[in-house]
């Protein structure tokens, strides 16, 4: 009887554990299996750091919607570590993760609204570029058909910031990059590096900094954070805004599974912070970080020069790139599986014009000021 006593034991512990792996990531507290005590976890896989600007984003939605249920909780992975940068919407797809958050580029074909972004001198407003994906992702017939066939549901795009362009002499007119080597990827940052005479290399961010420094290339295409963060200040001291406005998002997407198992309540708070997130809240965010850790004046206080191409010249850069990057993308967005692209850049450009003005700073033009006045 001892011994039948500490099989059936046995028995019932390992049945316990094979319960407790089985559990689907809701985490007891107090409770047995779907009571009220239940939390439900969430794994989040990232390729940007905690305490940079494009992670702030991200951070303030995991944040507030923790904040506002108790029934939630998210597992913050770190960097990489579920899934490699280019990966990660694999991974949020196939269920490896829940959430994801990346940059766009990586996986153009699945996101041709994201590429609208890519087309020099079309939005300068980072709010309204936040507020125009968001909208063509939840209504527009053709973008949220294709994001229901790719197994994703969009929650949040937000720009890396507006392109300046690194390098080692001063440019003063589009003749000066001319025949430069200058690091950008994306079809419409390269094909403006092209225009402008250049030639365009596509480079991943950590090779940039050795590139520089063995003068494989003599400059760069970034956003502010980019100059600061991974420190390409350092080796080019001259800054140059093309005024060909943003040029890529990062992007925060979910599982659609997943967020159809939640139940009704944690939904709700779900799709109130994504609203207020996209109304503006995560740009908020975005720009107290960068105001917090002082990009800007980093740079000044460096002694690197930062200062606006002259409009005679953007307009000579502007005729120089001509449709071709249009072209480019509606040819891209019709083998993605957008039936009609002109619609969809025509709408669009629609919500663009209506949403810029936001009223809510671009850290890009405020560090443009602070150079210039």
């Amino acid at each position: 009887m001892h011994k039948s006593r500490k099989t059936l034991l046995a028995v019932l512990a390992a049945g316990a554990l094979a319960l407790s792996a089985c559990s689907g990531g809701v985490v007891q507290q107090g409770g047995s299996g779907g009571g009220d005590g239940d939390v439900i976890e969430l794994t989040v896989a990232s390729m940007q750091p905690a305490g940079t600007p494009n992670h702030e984003p991200v951070r303030w939605i995991l944040d507030t919607i923790e904040e506002r249920s108790d029934k939630v909780k998210f597992n913050r992975t770190a960097p990489e570590a579920l899934c490699p940068a280019a990966e990660i919407v694999n991974c949020v797809v196939d269920g490896r993760a829940d959430l994801g958050t990346a940059v766009t580029s990586y996986t153009p074909q699945l996101f041709p609204d994201d590429g609208l972004v890519g087309i020099p001198y079309q939005a300068q407003d980072s709010q309204a570029i936040t507020a125009a994906l968001h909208e063509l992702a939840t209504n527009d017939p053709q973008v949220s058909a294709l994001y229901e066939k790719n197994g994703l549901k969009q929650l949040i795009n937000w720009t890396a910031g507006r392109m300046w362009v690194g390098t080692k002499q001063p440019v003063e007119k589009v003749s000066d990059l001319a025949g430069l080597p200058i690091r950008a990827t994306g079809a419409g940052p390269q094909a403006l590096i092209q225009a402008a005479g250049a030639n365009p290399v596509a480079l991943p961010t950590p090779e940039v900094y050795e590139s520089l420094e063995r003068n494989v290339i003599q400059g760069a295409g970034y956003s502010m954070d980019g100059v600061v963060n991974y420190k390409f200040m350092e080796q080019l001291e001259y800054w140059t805004d093309l005024g060909s406005g943003h040029y890529t998002t990062f992007a925060f997407w979910m599982n659609p599974a997943k967020y159809e198992g939640l139940p009704d309540d944690v939904k709700t708070v779900f799709d109130e912070v994504i609203a207020e997130a996209n109304a503006g809240e995560s740009l908020k965010a975005f720009n107290a970080l960068v105001d917090e850790q002082g990009l800007c004046k980093q740079m000044q206080d460096g002694g690197v020069s930062l200062t606006m191409l002259p409009e005679a010249e953007q307009t000579a850069l502007k005729d120089a790139i001509g449709t071709k990057v249009i072209d480019a993308w509606s040819d891209s967005a019709s083998k993605a599986g957008i039936e009609d692209p002109d619609a969809l850049f025509d709408r669009y450009v629609e919500l663009i014009e209506s949403g810029s003005n936001s009223g809510i700073a671009d850290t890009g033009a405020a560090c443009m000021d602070a150079f210039t006045n």
